[in-house]
């Protein structure tokens, strides 16, 4: 019986490999739009946080996109480079960042600081505030730069610059001024009385939230004179009563943590 022989296929017929151009990591949509979906996790779960598949859920993607795959991945990805959450014990939880945004009023100095402070948080805008801090230039010049130096496809460039110049005006950040460094300097040190974290441990140099027990969680705030107080739950969240029962324990025991002033003064 005679062996067929497969035909070997000549030098240089192979098909040349097609050179895929991938741009670096960036937010798949602007910070207005991250922000929005921050407060969908918030509002389902508060600062219980979510499991992963439940985020999910949560924003829209059902449980056959819940593998981490296309458009829910960009999504969680998202959310992460601008700052707005970060995962803990398995779960994921809103930055101190976030809950600034969500928490305080629009016109409230924190909320405004942590807007601009997420703005910049993503790499490739950083860099692009950084370098253009003096006025930024046409997006046909950023184009050709970031195809350039940065290795942008060329595909996806433009949509990139659209949502990095809404995010720069959503955020307020100007062009031709110190506002950054400013900015920094503002963000370097936490203003006694000015936040209540919750957190186990320490405030963080970075302002961000340490880990918290999967048990229970504590929250400390920030006082006058370099002081603090921690408050500690075994189990959250709580009912609407215990929050008046902590009240009502705090105007008690108002006279004796208050401090007494000096009769001879």
């Amino acid at each position: 019986m005679a062996t067929e022989k497969k035909a070997s296929k000549a030098p240089g017929s192979m098909k040349p490999k097609r050179t895929i151009t991938r741009s670096p990591n960036y937010p798949a949509f602007d910070l207005q739009e991250a922000i929005g979906k921050a407060r969908i996790l918030y509002d389902k779960d508060h600062l219980a946080g979510s499991s992963q598949e439940s985020a999910l859920q949560h924003l829209g993607f059902n449980r056959a996109e819940g593998k981490l795959s296309g458009p829910a991945a960009r999504t969680i990805s998202t959310l992460k480079k601008f700052g707005l959450t970060e995962e803990r014990v398995g779960r994921i939880h809103l930055s101190q960042d976030a809950l600034d945004i969500i928490l305080y009023n629009e016109t409230d100095e924190r909320h405004q600081r942590s807007v601009k402070k997420c703005a910049l948080q993503p790499s490739i805008y950083s860099k692009i505030y950084s370098k253009y801090i003096s006025g930024l230039p046409s997006d046909e010049t950023l184009r050709s730069e970031l195809i350039r130096e940065d290795r942008f496809n060329p595909n996806q460039v433009d949509g990139f610059l659209t949502d990095f110049r809404k995010t720069v005006a959503f955020a307020g950040l100007q062009f031709g001024s110190d506002e950054k460094e400013e900015m920094t300097e503002r963000n370097a040190v936490d203003t006694a009385g000015e936040r209540i974290t919750p957190r186990t441990g320490e405030l963080s140099a970075s302002g961000r939230l340490p880990k918290v027990s999967s048990t229970g969680s504590s929250f400390t705030i920030l006082l006058k004179k370099q002081n603090q107080a921690t408050i500690g739950f075994s189990r959250l969240p709580l009912e609407k009563s215990d929050l008046e029962t902590i009240r009502s324990w705090i105007d008690l025991m108002a006279d004796n943590l208050a401090e007494v002033p000096d009769a001879t003064s």
